[in-house]
């Protein structure tokens, strides 16, 4: 048996689901059911919230700042990056992460995506991939893959439509299924179902 500690974040009561770590260790990401657009019954003559899902990211530590924080759009851009030459070079230990629990709720940020329906959170450096399910009520039938972009403050398509994902642990590509096909793809925007892996001999 483990004898791991288990400490609640959030305090229940919101239905707060798929929690994810960014890989700099500054936010958890998750969804969040809080959002009330009501829709009313034809037959049942009563209101339902059948869309209610918003994304959220929460600062792990006081010191760490909204990932939504204030900017002047004027500022001048970072100076381009040198080339990595470290990638024959081990890498290193990962640091310990650090959460300050103390109102670790109520320094949540609702995130600018629409309510609705998400599935699949991972978060990667400086993104969150999602997939946007299906919203109650209408007739989408697709399930596409999206990332919102923390630089861009804004929303990335990255495929059209997908039954779920994985993501690579350098956070570049993602193996994703779609109509019983696998298929191997790069996460930018946008990407095509295309080449399926041949899985008749497996």
């Amino acid at each position: 048996t483990s004898s791991a500690k288990v400490t609640r974040v959030t305090t229940g009561y919101l239905n707060d689901t798929d929690p994810t770590f960014d890989p700099d260790g500054k936010y958890l990401f998750y969804a969040s059911n809080r959002e009330f657009v009501p829709v009313y019954g034809s037959f049942d003559n009563s209101w339902t919230y059948p869309n209610p899902t918003r994304l959220v990211a929460v600062p792990l530590r006081k010191d760490v700042q909204s990932p939504l924080y204030a900017r002047n759009d004027h500022e001048a851009a970072e100076p381009a990056k040198k080339p990595d030459d470290s990638k024959d070079k081990p890498a290193a230990a990962p640091a310990n992460v650090e959460f300050d629990l103390v109102d670790f709720e109520a320094r949540s940020v609702v995130l600018p995506p629409p309510a609705g329906n998400y599935a699949n959170l991972k978060a990667l450096k400086g993104k969150l991939l999602f997939r946007r399910l299906p919203r109650a009520g209408s007739s989408d039938t697709k399930s596409p893959v999206l990332y919102f972009d923390f630089t861009e403050r804004a929303e990335k398509p990255v495929l059209e439509d997908a039954d779920v994902y994985e993501v690579t642990s350098d956070g570049k590509k993602m193996l994703t299924l779609l109509d019983n096909r696998w298929a191997i793809l790069e996460i930018k925007t946008p990407q095509k179902f295309e080449k399926a892996i041949v899985t008749a001999d497996m």
